[in-house]
Parts: structure tokens; C-alpha cells; sequence
């Protein structure tokens, strides 16, 4: 997919094309396939090729309708072509040689600014209004894009990447302290926030209008308001459910080259490869898929109900399917610190998932190796496709004296999931009064400070000189993870609509690799239709994750399909640390001469963790290898640029 950047002066003056420039060579790396600009004006625009459909061949964006007075640059890749083309009364053969981001000027030609309401996949554009002076930025709903933008004395400037941003003289380099403080604590925020003081994220489903200097930003799409699905059969909600997935799939297979996928051993990744497979085998096409194995046996040191290799099911899966071809990740040749380094080069800020750094490179170095343009994922599942179905607490009913209604609903709770009479009184009475209390009792008996510090690398003086506890409170997180009885606040609180930060990333990472990352489970109308199914469902016979595993019935094998352990990522990083022990060493050293790390960090916790580590591996610390050490050494060595 294409990246797109842009530079605005305030004062109306006109825009030098040094700013361009500078701003374009921070991104040479993304176009591949070449790069433009424009500027006329105050205005700037450039973007960034990387052809991954066999629509998008020409370099014309930014692209200047001179009749009316528009620029447009964008990149996109649309998941409703046929229906949008159909909408804006195209004939077939003009639609099918025109590109996404061709449509995408066409949209706006028809609707205005109103377009985005029609566009769906993933997408991100922006056009320049030359007779009124107004910018309008807009991107995708739930899609893998993201522009982070900043607005400094006289000067608006925006990018799909930052690094176009920290390359003007003008931006400042200041670590935002709270954004690091909410990564170090696994507090999501709120999808704005960068680590750079000023830089701000564009959220997803939303817009941003700059005008006479003014800046606005609106929300546009409400994934809470998806409507609720009623069908007479629960067949009915099955039939409809991979219809819909089917169609997310398959519109997401357009490409100039074969299709690569990520397949774990679950049911998110391998439902996709399922259903991507038999859509290739009907063109006779197969599909390549990479898998990450660890290093070791991983059994001794993994909880029962998880298991560290994946490699079984998903060959299991590539079996059944007869055209995937399966490529096992190693990553021997990346360590935890090289995969931080390389994170901290594509994304220019620290993450929540420092530990599985290293083997994210490592697969996205081989696709790239093997020369795919696009990476199909299944990352948007757990609240979407293969949602457990929300915990029950039948304590209200009994609270409010409604005694027959509680009879009722424990009755039909018991006979639809298939429980005895002492587990549905286990699952639906005793677990809501036990489950908060076992969550306090692991993360509560803190006596140095707040809750959060068991499982941080954060310094406590500097967690508390933030009012970090406070702040969490006022801004609606958790830091017990408690179980929320309301299915639907469960979902959002995963889903994150409007705010989550991981289509950016993703679209950063495929801007670094050269592809174009599509995640059916992302899918829109997909999201949307699986909210809409009534929580019972997702809870049947015994089993969570009941639409899908029925559903998929003919598409996976019993071994994945019914399978109730959960796979665990990075089950060996204890081994991978143990062998980088010493750089690693080193590394805490470095941090602890640095002016700004002793005080934000806990270095004596994260060296506590790295001496635990090296006298072998537990539960306890493989744990702690991602949460502490290695979270700890990524925002260490991001402060490190300062």
C-alpha cells in the first residue's frame, strides 16, 4: 500500500520544497515501486509507492484535478470494489482498470467528504481543497493504516509514518513520559498518543479537518452501534456468519503475486488459511503460509491449559486444506534485543509485545525474502470470529428477588453449554464473587505501591510522581484485568473501536517490508455482523468459541477445530535470553548511565528478572521476560535516542 505525507504552512506562505524533500527521503524506503510530489502554495503533498494490486500501476498521486481545484493523495486497498463501482454507475470494464485510489477521487466526486461512509478495507488518504484552503484527512474504519500528525508553530505537517514527521527541523524530539508509562503498564490508552511529545495518531473511524488554522477531528463510525442479527435457527446464524468470512477472505486475495499468510495453531490465523486456501485451490493457486516454532521442547515450563509448540496444528491445518504450503520460523538468526533494535527502527517508539519482537521480524523477513506483496493475518479474532462468549453472572436476578427469572436463565445456561448442576453453579454463582478476589490476591498484595507494579519494569517514585493509579482510574482501565459480566463491554474494551493503535502498526511494518498486511477479522461488515450475533451462541455444548468451531466443521481439522489449549508466543524466550545474556547485561548497564532511564525504570527488577532467567526457566519468569525485562529494555532503549 501506498504511504502518503503532507506539510501545511499556517501563514498561507508558500511551502519550500526542502520540507518535501526531507520529509520524502525519511520515507524512501516505503516506495518501493517509486514516489511523487506536489506543492503549490502553502501546500505540500508526496506519496510513497508500494503496488500490491494489478490495478495500481500508475504514478500520478498526489493527483490534481485541476476542474475541481482538488489534490489527492492516498493510499488504499478496497475490499468492496465491485459494489462501490456499481454504486458510482461505472460500467464493469471502465471499473476494473481503475485503481483503489482512483476510486477513492472518484468517491469523493460523487459524496464529498461524505465517501468515507462508503469505502471499506483499508485506507488512508488526504486532499487538499485549493479554493477554500482546506485539508481534509481521513482513514479507514478498522483497517492496517495510520498517519500520525503534528501541528507546531505556523506549520501542520502529517504522514503514514513518523519518521517523515522527525525528520523536520521543526519537530521536536521529546519523549511523551505518559505514553510510556501507560506501555509499561499495559494500559492501551487512548489510540492517540505517541512516545513523541506532539505527535499525535489519527484514530481509526475518524476524520480531521484543517481550516483557517483551525484543526477539528469527529469520529465518524461507531462499532457499538452495529445492529443486533435475529435469525428463526441457530443454523441460519452459522450459514450467515461464514458467508460473511468467506466474503472477507476472498476480497482480500486481489494481488500481483501469490498470497502469504501467518498460521498458528489456532482458530483465528487458521480459519483464514482455511477459508483463503479453498478460495485459491478453485484458481489453482496455492497459499504460503509461516509459522513460528521455538527452539526447544517448551512443555516443562508451560501451564497445561497452553501450549508453546504450534507447529502440529497448524501442519494439521495445511493437511486438510492440500494447497498450503507451510514455512516454519525459527528465528534463531534474530535475539530478543535485535528484534527490539529493529521494532524501534519500523515503529520509532516502544510496545507491549517487546517479547514477541524477535519472531514478528523474523517471519516478516522471510516473506519479503520470498518476494510476497501481500500478508493475510488473523490478528482481530478474539473478539470477532472466535469470541469465547462473555462470562454469565445470574447474581443480579437473585439480588433483586427475581428468583423465577434466575431459575430460567440457569436452567437454559446449563442445557445450551452442556454443564453439570455443580459447574453451572461453579461457572455462573461462585465464579462472579471468587474471580475478582483471586485477581487481587495476585496483583493486589503489593505493599511497595499501586497494583500495576508486580508486573512493570516501572520505576514506583516515577509511577507516582505521575499519578499513574489515578489516572488509570479516571480514564476507565483496569489494572486487576478483572472479568467484565457485560459480553459486549468485553468486546469493546478488545476491540478498541475508535481508538486501537494496531492498524497503524501494521501498516508501519508493511510500509517497512515492502507489503501489504489484509486481516479478514478486521472486515467491517465481518466486525460488525459478529457483534450483532446474540452472546448464547458463541456458548454451546460445552465449548467457547462455538460459531466458529461449528461453523468451520468441513474446514479444519478436529485437532485445531476442537482443540481448547491456547497457544503461547515466544514460549522460549527464557532459552533466547539465557543465549544473550551477556549483551543483555550490557545493555542494563548502558541504561543505568543514561540520564532519564534509572529514574523511569526499575533496573534492579529487570536485572532481578535476567538472574532468575539465567538459572533457568519457570513459569514465574517467562512471564516476566516479556512484561518486565524485555518491555522495560525496549522503552530503556528507546529513551536512549534523547
Amino acid at each position: 500500500m501506498n504511504g502518503i505525507l503532507g506539510y501545511l504552512r499556517l501563514d498561507g506562505a508558500p511551502v519550500a520544497k526542502t520540507k518535501l524533500a526531507v520529509m520524502q527521503q525519511a520515507m524512501a524506503y516505503w516506495g518501493v515501486d517509486g514516489s511523487t510530489e506536489w506543492s503549490d502554495g502553502p501546500v505540500g503533498l508526496g506519496c510513497q509507492f508500494c503496488f500490491c494490486t494489478p490495478e495500481e500501476t500508475e504514478k500520478s498521486f498526489p493527483y490534481h484535478d485541476p476542474e475541481r481545484g482538488w489534490v489527492l493523495t492516498a493510499g488504499a486497498f478496497l475490499d468492496n470494489r465491485e459494489d462501490l463501482i456499481a454504486e458510482l454507475g461505472l460500467s464493469a470494464p471502465e471499473g476494473r482498470v481503475l485503481s483503489d485510489t482512483r476510486l477513492i477521487h472518484r468517491a469523493y466526486e460523487r459524496w464529498g467528504e461524505e465517501c468515507i461512509h462508503h469505502l471499506l478495507g483499508d485506507w488512508h488518504f488526504a486532499l487538499w481543497d485549493l479554493k477554500n484552503r482546506r485539508l481534509f484527512l481521513a482513514r479507514d474504519h478498522h483497517g492496517n493504516t495510520g498517519i500520525c500528525y503534528i501541528q507546531g508553530p505556523g506549520f501542520f505537517a502529517f504522514a503514514s509514518s513518523r519518521k517523515a514527521l522527525l525528520a523536520l527541523p521543526e519537530v521536536p524530539r521529546v519523549p511523551n513520559l505518559l505514553r510510556l508509562a501507560q506501555t509499561l503498564t499495559s494500559w492501551p490508552g487512548d489510540g492517540i498518543l505517541t512516545a513523541h511529545a506532539g505527535i499525535y495518531r489519527l484514530p481509526p473511524a475518524h476524520y480531521l479537518i484543517i481550516e483557517a488554522g483551525e484543526v477539528k477531528i469527529k469520529r465518524y463510525w461507531f462499532a457499538e452501534n452495529a445492529p443486533r442479527v435475529y435469525f428463526p435457527r441457530e443454523e441460519d446464524y452459522l450459514e450467515a456468519f461464514l458467508e460473511h468470512y468467506d466474503r472477507a477472505v476472498r476480497a482480500r486475495l486481489r494481488s500481483t503475486t501469490a498470497i502469504s499468510a501467518t498460521l498458528s495453531g489456532g482458530l483465528d490465523s487458521g480459519s483464514v488459511c482455511a477459508l483463503a486456501a479453498r478460495a485459491l485451490a478453485q484458481q489453482g493457486q496455492r497459499l504460503s503460509a509461516f509459522t513460528s516454532v521455538p527452539l526447544e521442547d517448551t512443555s516443562p515450563y508451560t501451564l497445561k491449559h497452553r501450549f508453546g509448540d504450534e507447529s502440529a496444528f497448524a501442519q494439521a491445518t495445511a493437511d486438510q486444506a492440500g494447497n498450503i504450503d507451510l514455512t516454519r520460523i525459527r528465528a534463531a538468526e534474530v535475539s530478543p534485543l535485535a528484534g527490539i533494535d529493529r521494532m524501534l527502527q519500523v515503529h520509532d517508539e516502544p510496545g507491549h509485545a517487546a517479547g514477541n519482537y524477535f519472531w514478528i521480524i523474523a517471519l516478516l523477513d522471510r516473506v519479503r525474502e520470498h518476494g510476497f506483496r501481500v500478508l493475510l493475518t488473523g490478528q482481530g479474532g478474539n473478539a470477532t470470529v472466535s469470541w469465547t462468549g462473555g462470562a454469565v453472572n445470574l447474581w443480579p436476578y437473585l439480588g433483586s428477588g427475581q428468583l423465577s427469572r434466575f431459575r430460567q436463565k440457569f436452567l437454559d445456561l446449563q442445557q445450551r453449554q452442556g454443564l453439570s448442576l455443580f459447574a453451572g453453579v461453579k461457572r455462573f454463582l461462585a465464579g462472579p464473587l471468587v474471580l475478582p478476589i483471586l485477581s487481587r490476591l495476585e496483583y493486589g498484595l503489593c505493599p511497595n505501591g499501586p497494583v500495576f507494579l508486580p508486573y512493570s519494569a516501572i520505576h514506583p517514585r516515577w509511577a507516582q510522581s505521575l499519578h499513574l493509579d489515578r489516572l488509570m482510574r479516571a480514564q476507565g482501565h483496569d489494572p486487576y484485568f478483572n472479568t467484565d459480566y457485560n459480553p459486549l463491554a468485553t468486546r469493546y474494551r478488545i476491540i478498541q473501536p475508535g481508538r486501537w493503535p494496531g492498524g497503524g502498526l501494521w501498516g508501519e511494518s508493511s510500509g517497512a517490508f515492502g507489503l501489504e498486511t489484509r486481516d479478514p477479522t478486521l472486515d467491517k461488515r465481518l466486525l460488525e455482523f459478529c457483534l450483532g450475533i446474540p452472546d448464547i451462541y458463541h456458548s454451546a455444548e460445552g465449548s467457547n468459541r462455538a460459531v466458529l468451531r461449528r461453523a468451520f466443521r468441513d474446514l479444519l481439522p478436529d485437532l485445531v477445530r476442537l482443540n481448547r489449549r491456547r497457544g503461547l508466543q515466544a514460549a522460549d524466550i527464557c532459552r533466547r535470553l539465557r543465549d544473550q545474556a551477556t549483551d543483555i547485561e550490557e545493555a542494563l548497564q548502558d541504561l543505568e548511565r543514561h540520564n532519564l532511564a534509572p529514574a523511569i525504570l526499575d533496573l534492579p527488577k529487570m536485572r532481578r528478572v535476567l538472574r532468575s532467567i539465567q538459572q533457568g526457566t519457570t513459569r514465574k519468569n517467562s512471564s516476566e521476560a516479556g512484561t518486565i525485562l524485555l518491555r522495560g529494555l525496549g522503552v530503556g532503549i528507546f529513551l536512549q535516542r534523547f
